[in-house]
């Protein structure tokens, strides 16, 4: 024969709802929740053979107390493991972010050594384009060397 008891929270602290079944061989099966902000985060099943598990109301108390210290136990292990993947994911957006500006710098570097490149070989241009005009507007002056280098 099995009797089954539901011992509500009202009983002890008004907090948990227990299930508690006791068996005609003397077997005990007590199921106590784990639960935090009203919320179950899991179950302790606790079962015994030749003594019942509930002696008293105090031990009932001791293994409410033993529950809700591991529901908070799990809650801070979520916590602990949503930050880590958050961490992660910043991590990872600033390394990006990190590798996209290294990208522009580059750009950047080679834009403003691009330009004085050009700058560069536009005054040395301008510079053979003067002497190229004195040389063709005045050919008389021009040493004879640099007659055979011109195309008049």
């Amino acid at each position: 024969m099995t009797k089954t008891k539901d011992i509500s929270g009202d009983l002890l602290l008004e907090i948990h709802d227990l299930y508690l079944n006791e068996t005609a061989d003397d077997q005990t099966t007590l199921l106590v929740p784990l639960q935090i902000r009203g919320r179950i985060k899991g179950v302790i099943y606790l079962k015994n053979h030749n003594f019942s598990l509930l002696r008293s109301v105090s031990q009932l108390n001791h293994i409410l107390i033993l529950a809700t210290q591991a529901a908070v136990l799990i809650e801070n292990a979520e916590v602990i493991s949503n930050l880590d993947k958050r961490i992660q994911d910043r991590t990872r957006e600033l390394e990006i972010a990190q590798t996209k500006n290294i990208e522009l710098e580059k750009k950047a570097l080679e834009s403003r050594l691009t330009t004085g490149f050009a700058h560069e070989i536009r005054n040395s241009l301008s510079g053979a384009a003067l002497a190229i005009r004195a040389i063709k507007n005045e050919p008389e002056q021009t040493p004879d060397e640099l007659k055979e280098l011109i195309d008049f």
